[in-house]
């Protein structure tokens, strides 16, 4: 095709530039007159006709059309065509069969009504029908012999038609060659076709460039004779009727009239033989420049509508074209073999059908056949882009997404999907289907190595493949098949059905295989998710890996269900007639608590785990007969798995065989792997020696491990997890210490007193900061006051322990100060800190709590000899905000809280200087008091059940720290400095447990938790270095309180300005 693009752009560019040497009769100005070639040569002979880029044929009446083809010549087209006609038959270019030449276009054709549709009513779109007139045609083929040629139309090429029952390009009579169109067709009207084929066409139809079609029944290209070479689609074609872009909000929809919401036509509609198949093009890993084709139709008909009228129709194998290397480019070989792709159908791009409106079905492929007629597919049907399909639905307005649907009488051999196969149904009353097969249709396999997604959203019901053909008696999967339904927003869930295969209908044998590609990375995706429905043949279900999750359910016949490389298959197990054979090897098997049905054998090996999932709310254990042997061999394992808590235990019969074989010890073979809330036991029945009987026991807060804290809660939040449905679930299902405890600490609130370690780091750096002041004031040449500013950071990280939770954050603050001699103090003064934290806990999944601090004090600084006294006072005010998440598997909730409280603080200390020259030796002592209370507060946002009332609560903390300061001070004329180290150790008078009373939103019962005091001694180490003048100071300082499990870090950057 390139190259023949090629010859045909280099013939209009030599045609064009020497129309002479050829004698065409050439137009480069505007006439009015119609051109026949027949007579456009000198004295009314026969020639060739070229319209150059500046020439344009008007014509304002119908009856000639503007150019005709009715001899053996050519008809070049790079300027306009025009015909503008309120009257019906009104066509631009006419060629008539039984001549031989070619039309070439890569101008504009434009074949219109003079009286176009207005908005009459000032509503924002055209009123009336879209079209006046009918029967308008750009480019008509007709006569009573076949055309000898190719229709070509260039990327550069434009048509514009406007009529009912009218077409772009209308083939009435067979075609000896190919059609080929690159360009931009708009179409409006109704029942009108942009390229509408209703005879043969002996080579190939290319369809490229972009084609819109819109009106009641409008439709792009219509295929109804055969064609011998093959259909290729490489553009966008998009169809509707509706007269909006997208999905109307519900204001929009009442403003809309009936002429605005009438259904179009398919984007392409195919009833004819095609020896070269269908293709789609779009890019590959091979031919990764090639563009995506994408064929759009919204509204109820199908997007691609593929069917058998009178007679049989069959679709060859698709062959991309051989490419032939460019002799003018020696360095660069283009050549490119024939691609046999082997499928009849090959899509590589995007096709798409969208309902827009509720209760209007969409449909994105179709194939069927007629009345006693077949269409076939002989190579099938391969997809390597993207096929989806939307539809919405409401009560009383149904309606159906159907991606791939094959009707009676289409013949498939096989359907193979290696991207993406997609239908989404929104609303209830809405149905999403993938893959669906009628009674009669024909498609015995069908291989997935990609995604085949039903999505039913807010109601809707979802189903990947269904057959009713019972023909599709093998399905393959490496990919992902799944039937996904989404709970409305507005109301309870309704009924729906979520069904990933259905192939009941099937009376022979049915294998369903799942397996891994070789080279394909085990976090790839591998599932089937939905229901498995089987016939009554003898039908295998086999899981070489990944999961399937959803129930299965066996006819009648000798069926098989096989599960091996560390698969899981997990859902309700039904076979109608008991004749269901399990083999197990190295995966799970998980049993839906409302199995109760038959089986004639089951074995399970080595790494082959059974699980039997508990309902307590309907009050059942799923339940196993077999009529044959259940055999358990060594190194498989029982486990339970609980829907939903079972109060404080129950003991059900699970598995009940004429022949029980356990190779190892029964308590071996109860697996560890049960809810961990629970006490598992695995019995036989006392009854009966071939059944086994599973007994659950709540567990105590001690058997669970649980601190005093932890314990405290147990009985409240069990209380809770019985009557929260979803919460319960989620309790229900952790397997494991650490996952129940992550889980469970998370119900809790803050009660680690991380807020008065936090306090007492911003009253840390606001004494540290007021201890470097009165250091570097009294070391000061002169006994000037001034203001002084103070940057500071800290962090603090402690380790959980046994008692509770650790946690960790940080802080930032700024203190300011101001002060002057007065009276023995040679400084007093005022300051102001303002603080801001993040404290996180180690553990879980919480937003960090904020603080935010705001502190005013007074100091003073006195000299007695070489002793030193500090004192400091000061008040503050403290504002808090906690987002708890809660994340327990799919469970979520995010309670908020906000408070506020205030805190006291005091300190005093006592130092004295020995100096030596430049160095000095410093001993300290100092008394601190810290005071914080915490007002009450609710939480909101998560819920009855987990939001919180935690009551107000105090906590202080009273130490002693001594030190011992190494400096040093050099001073100049008129400037210092003095860098310094300090060590010593902090010890807490008292402090103690932190309380914390609490209860849940809705429930009475109250808990409290203690916090555990942090190790009351601790090793205190820092660091600084300061300088100054007469009229300025600055210090830079670093302090750790080192304890154990405990570690707080502050820094200081203060300056001093003196006025």
């Amino acid at each position: 095709m390139r190259r023949r693009f090629m010859f045909a752009s280099a013939l209009v560019s030599l045609t064009v530039a020497a129309p002479a040497a050829f004698a065409d009769r050439e137009v480069s100005t505007a006439i009015t007159d119609p051109i026949a070639t027949s007579t456009a040569g000198d004295g009314g002979v026969a020639d060739n006709i070229v319209i150059t880029s500046s020439g344009r044929v008007t014509r304002t009446t119908v009856g000639t059309p503007a150019l005709t083809l009715d001899s053996d010549n050519d008809i070049t087209q790079d300027g306009v065509v025009s015909v503008t006609s309120d009257d019906d038959g009104a066509v631009g270019v006419h060629i008539i069969g039984g001549n031989t030449g070619n039309f070439t276009s890569t101008g504009q054709i434009v074949v219109t009504s003079e009286t176009v549709p207005t908005d009459e009513d000032d509503d924002g779109d055209v009123d009336g029908p879209g079209a006046i007139g009918s029967n308008r045609v750009a480019v008509l083929v007709d006569g009573v012999a076949v055309f000898t040629g190719d229709i070509l139309f260039s990327n550069t090429s434009q048509m514009i038609v406007r009529g009912n029952d009218s077409a772009g390009i209308r083939i009435l009579t067979g075609i000896d060659g190919s059609v080929d169109y690159s360009g931009r067709l708009t179409l409006v009207g109704d029942r009108s076709t942009a390229i509408d084929i209703q005879d043969n066409i002996s080579g190939d139809l290319n369809v490229g460039g972009s084609i819109t079609a819109n009106g009641a029944e409008a439709a792009g290209v219509s295929v109804l004779g055969d064609v011998g070479g093959g259909i290729t689609l490489r553009g966008n074609i998009s169809t509707t009727g509706y007269r909006f872009l997208a999905r109307p909000s519900e204001t929009f929809l009442e403003q809309l009239e009936p002429d605005d919401l009438l259904q179009g036509g398919s984007a392409l509609v195919l009833s004819g033989n095609v020896a070269g198949g269908l293709y789609v093009g779009g890019p590959t890993a091979d031919t990764p420049s090639e563009p995506t084709s994408g064929l759009a139709t919204r509204g109820d008909a199908p997007t691609m509508h593929i069917f058998a009228g009178a007679s049989d129709i069959v679709l060859g194998e698709v062959v991309i074209p051989a490419i032939a290397d460019d002799p003018d480019t020696a360095d660069v070989d283009e050549s490119q073999a024939a691609q046999h792709l082997g499928y009849s159908f090959v899509i590589r791009g995007q096709v798409t059908a969208s309902g827009d409106l509720d209760g209007v079905d969409a449909t994105t492929i179709r194939v069927e056949g007629g009345a006693g007629t077949t269409a076939t597919l002989t190579g099938g049907l391969l997809n390597q882009g993207i096929i989806s399909s939307f539809a919405y639905g409401e009560p009383g307005e149904e309606a159906v997404a159907t991606t791939v649907s094959f009707g009676a009488g289409a013949i498939i051999p096989l359907l193979t999907n290696l991207e993406e196969l997609r239908a989404t149904a929104v609303g209830t009353g809405a149905t999403a289907r993938v893959v669906m097969l009628d009674a009669g249709a024909y498609l015995p396999s069908l291989v997935n190595e990609d995604t085949i997604f039903a999505n039913g959203v807010e109601g809707a019901s979802a189903v990947a493949i269904r057959d009713l053909s019972g023909s599709l008696t093998s399905v393959v999967n490496s990919g992902v098949i799944s039937a996904l339904y989404g709970a409305p927003t507005s109301a309870d869930e309704v009924a729906h059905e979520t069904v990933a295969l259905d192939l009941s209908h099937a009376t022979t044998a049915t294998l369903v295989r799942q397996y891994r590609r070789d080279g394909v990375d085990e976090d790839v995706s591998l599932a089937i998710y939905g229901d498995v429905l089987f016939g009554s043949g003898d039908d295998v279900l086999q899981v070489e890996s990944g999961q399937v999750t959803g129930n299965i359910s066996f006819g009648d016949g000798a069926d098989q269900l096989v599960i091996t490389g560390g698969s899981i298959v997990s859902g309700v197990l039904d076979d109608s007639d008991g004749d269901l054979a399990i083999s197990v090897d190295d995966a799970n098997l998980i049993l839906g608590a409302t199995t109760d049905t038959g089986i004639s054998d089951a074995r399970f090996g080595d790494g082959a785990v059974l699980s039997f999932q508990i309902d307590h709310t309907l009050d059942v254990a799923a339940f196993v007969n077999a009529s044959g042997t259940v055999t358990f061999e060594t190194g498989s394992r029982i486990t339970s798995a609980l829907t939903n808590l079972i109060g404080e235990g129950a003991t059900y019969v699970v598995l009940t065989a004429d022949s029980l074989v356990i190779e190892e010890a029964l308590d071996v073979l109860q697996d560890t792997t049960a809810p961990y809330l629970y006490e598992a036991a695995l019995n036989f029945d006392p009854n009966d020696s071939n059944s086994l009987t599973l007994t659950l026991q709540r567990r105590t807060a001690e058997q669970l491990g649980m601190n005093a804290n932890q314990a405290g809660a147990y009985e409240a939040t069990y209380t809770v997890w019985q009557n929260d449905t979803e919460l319960g679930a989620a309790i229900a299902s952790l397997t494991t210490e650490r996952d129940f405890f992550q889980a469970y600490d998370q119900l809790l609130p803050e009660y680690a007193a991380s807020a008065i370690q936090f306090a007492l780091a911003t009253n840390d750096s606001a004494v540290g900061a007021l201890s470097n002041r009165l250091d570097a004031v009294r070391r000061s040449p002169d006994d000037t006051g001034g203001l002084w500013v103070q940057e500071f950071g800290y962090y603090a990280d402690r380790a959980g322990t046994s008692f509770g939770p650790g946690y960790r954050g940080h802080g930032i603050g700024l203190a300011v100060g101001f002060d002057q001699p007065f009276g023995p103090f040679y400084a007093a003064g005022v300051n102001f800190v303002g603080s801001a934290s993040e404290i996180s806990e180690v553990d879980g999944f919480d937003d960090p709590m904020s603080a935010v601090s705001g502190q005013i004090g007074a100091y003073a600084g006195s000299k007695f000899g070489e002793t030193t006294l500090d004192i400091y006072g000061a008040v503050g005010f403290d504002s808090f905000e906690h987002n708890r998440r809660i994340v327990i598997g799919s469970y979520s909730a995010s309670p908020t809280a906000s408070w506020s409280g205030y805190h006291l603080a005091a300190s005093a200390r006592v130092g004295r200087d020995f100096s030596a020259g430049n160095y000095y030796l410093r001993p300290s002592a100092s008394i601190d008091y810290l005071g914080l209370y915490e007002g009450s507060y609710t939480e909101t946002g998560g819920g009855s059940g987990v939001d919180l009332v935690v009551s107000d609560r105090e906590s202080s903390s009273f130490s002693a720290t001594a030190l011992v300061t190494l400096g040093a001070r050099y001073a100049g004329s008129d400037s210092w400095w003095s860098p310094h180290i300090q060590a010593g150790f902090r010890n807490e008078f008292s402090g103690g447990e932190t309380e914390t009373d609490a209860h849940f939103v809705d429930y009475d019962e109250t808990f409290t938790l203690r916090s555990q005091q942090i190790p009351g001694t601790g090793f205190i180490f820092g660091f600084g270095i300061a300088a100054g003048s007469g009229y300025s100071v600055f210090s830079f300082d670093y302090d750790a309180d080192l304890r154990e499990d405990f570690i707080r870090h502050t820094a200081r950057l203060v300056m001093r300005m003196v006025f």
